[in-house]
C-alpha cells in the first residue's frame, strides 16, 4: 500500500473523497494527527508527499519519498537541492502558471513609482496646499526614456521584459550565459551583472529558489545600483540579502522598491523597511487573480491517477530541475 503525507490542511470532503476513489492508497493527514507531530516513523513509510515544506532532515527520514507535489507554485520552504541530489523524486506543482498576471503586476508597480504615486499620496495626505504646489510633477518619468535590467530570463523574466519592451522601456537581461533573447537589447552573462547595474533605471529579480542564488544579491550589487531607482523582486526572495537592502533602502538612494516575495515569511515587525513610503510589500500575490477556481487538490489527483499507473511522463506541472543546477 502506498503512503500519502498531507501535510497542507485538507477539507474533510475531500478527504473522503480521496479515500473512497484511491482505496490502494493510506492517506495520512497532519490534521489527523493526535500530537500534530510527523515522527521519524512515520517519515519512513511515506511515498507522496503533498505539501510545500519538506527539511532536509525529513527528507533523509523519508527514504521511501519518491514524489512531492506541493499545492502553491511558491517552494521556497522545499529543500530544493537535496531533494534534487537524491535524483529520484519527482516534484510536481500546480501547472498553471498564471505568468500574465505576474507580468503585469510587475510593470503596474513600476508605473506607479514611475509616476510618483505613493509620493502624490503621502503629500497629499498632509497638507492640501503641498499637494498643488510641489515640483513632484518634475520627478515622473517617461517610460520611453528609461532603462530596465531584467535578472533572470526564465518564463516570468521572458514575459517581464516582453511587457517592458512593449511599453518601450529599453529592456537589457541578465542570464547564466550570454544569449540571444527576443525582448532584450542585449544579454548578458550572471558574471558581468556589475557592468549591467550602474546603468539600469529599473532593476527586476526573477530568479529561481536554489542555493545557487541565497543571497546571490547582495551589498556590492545594491549600491552599484544608480540612485533614484526602481528596485523589484519577484518570487524568491532569498535572492537578496536582506539586512543589505534594509541598510541600503533606508539610505534613501531607491525611488522605489517592489518586493512580492521575501525569504518565503513575512517581514518582521521591526523591518525599517515598512516604515519607507516607497515600498511597496506584498504577500506573494503577483500571480493573482488566478485564471481557475480549481482547488489544487484536483491537480494533484490528475497526477496520482498517472502515478499510480507508471504513466510518469503524463503527469502535469514537472519541475524542471535544469533552472536550479
Amino acid at each position: 500500500m502506498i503512503n500519502i503525507l498531507f501535510r497542507c490542511p485538507i477539507a474533510l470532503q475531500h478527504r473522503e473523497l480521496l479515500r473512497q476513489e484511491f482505496s490502494q492508497c493510506h492517506f495520512i493527514f497532519f490534521e489527523e494527527l493526535e500530537e500534530q507531530f510527523i515522527s521519524p516513523d512515520i517519515w519512513r513509510d511515506v511515498e507522496i508527499l503533498y505539501g510545500d515544506e519538506l527539511l532536509p532532515q525529513e527528507l533523509s527520514e523519508a527514504s521511501l519519498l519518491r514524489w512531492i507535489h506541493s499545492p502553491a507554485r511558491n517552494m521556497d520552504r522545499l529543500c530544493l537541492n537535496p531533494i534534487h541530489e537524491r535524483g529520484n523524486i519527482l516534484l510536481t506543482y500546480p501547472g498553471e502558471e498564471n505568468i500574465p498576471q505576474i507580468a503585469e503586476f510587475v510593470i503596474s508597480a513600476i508605473m506607479a513609482f514611475t509616476k510618483q504615486l505613493f509620493q502624490w499620496k503621502c503629500l497629499g495626505c498632509k497638507s492640501s496646499k503641498k499637494l498643488w504646489t510641489s515640483d513632484l510633477k518634475y520627478e515622473m518619468w517617461f517610460l520611453e526614456d528609461h532603462e530596465l535590467l531584467q535578472i533572470g530570463l526564465g518564463k516570468v523574466g521572458s514575459e517581464i521584459a516582453k511587457c517592458a519592451k512593449h511599453c518601450k522601456l529599453k529592456v537589457r537581461g541578465v542570464y547564466r550565459r550570454r544569449s540571444f533573447h527576443p525582448y532584450c537589447e542585449k544579454v548578458v552573462a550572471e558574471e558581468d551583472l556589475h557592468s549591467m547595474l550602474p546603468s539600469a533605471d529599473i532593476v527586476c529579480l526573477s530568479l529561481p529558489c536554489s542555493e545557487r542564488y541565497d543571497h546571490w544579491f547582495g551589498r556590492e550589487e545594491l549600491e552599484l545600483i544608480k540612485d533614484d531607482s526602481i528596485f523589484v523582486i519577484i518570487g524568491c526572495g532569498r535572492v537578496v540579502d536582506g539586512v543589505a537592502l534594509e541598510e541600503v533602502a533606508a539610505s534613501g538612494k531607491f525611488r522605489g522598491i517592489v518586493i512580492d516575495a521575501f525569504n518565503a515569511k513575512t517581514l518582521s515587525k521591526n523591518s525599517p523597511l515598512w516604515k519607507l513610503p516607497n515600498v511597496l510589500v506584498t504577500p506573494n500575490v503577483a500571480n493573482y487573480p488566478l485564471m481557475s477556481s480549481e482547488n489544487p487538490i484536483w491537480s494533484f489527483c490528475r497526477n496520482l491517477r498517472h502515478y499510480l499507473h507508471g504513466n510518469y511522463e503524463e503527469m502535469q506541472g514537472t519541475i524542471d530541475w535544469s533552472i536550479y543546477s
